[in-house]
């Protein structure tokens, strides 16, 4: 199960942080459904209640060493030297203050190393101000070579869906997977859509299904190599969760960062073949990836578990 924590940091931080960025309806004209607008057209056309609650989000991904006791001894991030100071302060400052669940090996805690992979949020504090926080968290990865996992055997990637690229609409669709036993897709559906372009709330809810289509039109022809090796190689079949990234080509480029990007998520949707409906959509798997459900890598010690 994802373990969502909010770890806010003080408005005069998020505030050095952003001033070098961008401010939210900056941010959303560069992205906006309708390419090319101008700032004054953005605003015309996205209603105010929409932007002031617009937020963003950047993917931190990384390594964390972990003591036999649990706590963090060691961060290493990805590409550090592209992140703001700001950024990497709040990472630094919240990681070492976790503790994770002991692993143990022939009876004794043993230090280990874990993927770590964080989706950070920016949001309107008011006053000009943000707040930034860590909405999810992962501490698995994909390896196509670990034979004990659902693998990736043919995974053609969605077209881009006409209508979407004439409108400039970009996210990502995080998809619920069923896999049989001959690696065929049994069921497949959408739990969340997060856009990152704006719209009035008619235009992002028919965004939202546009890519939602697209990625599940496409996953129904997917096929996957099942477990070979462990307990999950005698399973009928499996769960997995797979992101799928709609981004134009250039955006990055458009932007005046290329980490933070505007960040409007989804409703949580139904899925009716999963076991546990209240599991959060866990936002923070790299895109590329086939997670297998219940492989979470360590678990981390919430407040309450202390």
């Amino acid at each position: 199960m994802a373990q969502v924590i909010s770890c806010h940091y003080r408005p005069r931080i998020i505030r050095e942080l952003i001033m070098k960025t961008m401010v939210v309806g900056a941010v959303l004209s560069a992205a906006l459904l309708c390419a090319g607008a101008n700032v004054a057209q953005v605003q015309a056309r996205v209603p105010a209640e929409v932007l002031a609650r617009a937020e963003l989000s950047m993917l931190v991904k990384g390594r964390i060493d972990v003591e036999p006791d649990g706590r963090v001894s060691a961060i290493r991030v990805d590409d550090e030297a592209e992140y703001s100071e700001a950024v990497m302060r709040f990472v630094r400052d919240t990681v070492r203050g976790w503790e994770f669940e002991p692993i143990i090996q022939q009876g004794q805690a043993v230090a280990f190393t874990t993927p770590m992979s964080l989706r950070l949020v920016a949001s309107q504090a008011g006053g000009g101000a943000f707040d930034i926080r860590i909405a999810s968290q992962s501490f698995s990865e994909y390896d196509p070579q670990d034979r004990s996992i659902v693998r990736n055997d043919r995974m053609q990637p969605p077209r881009y869906p006409e209508a979407a690229y004439r409108a400039g609409i970009t996210g990502t669709v995080y998809l619920a997977l069923a896999v049989g036993r001959d690696g065929k897709v049994v069921e497949v559906a959408a739990k969340q859509v997060d856009l990152t372009s704006a719209g009035n709330e008619r235009q992002m809810q028919q965004a939202r299904q546009i890519l939602a289509d697209a990625s599940l039109q496409a996953a129904r022809r997917w096929t996957f190599l099942p477990p070979e090796t462990g307990d999950d190689a005698v399973a009928q079949s499996w769960v997995v969760q797979v992101p799928v990234s709609f981004q134009l080509a250039g955006t990055a480029e458009r932007l005046p960062s290329s980490r933070w990007l505007p960040y409007i998520p989804g409703p949580r949707l139904e899925v009716p073949f999963l076991q546990d409906e209240d599991e959060p959509v866990n936002t923070a798997l790299a895109d590329g990836g086939v997670y297998m459900s219940g492989r979470t890598g360590p678990r981390l010690k919430l407040p309450q578990d202390n």
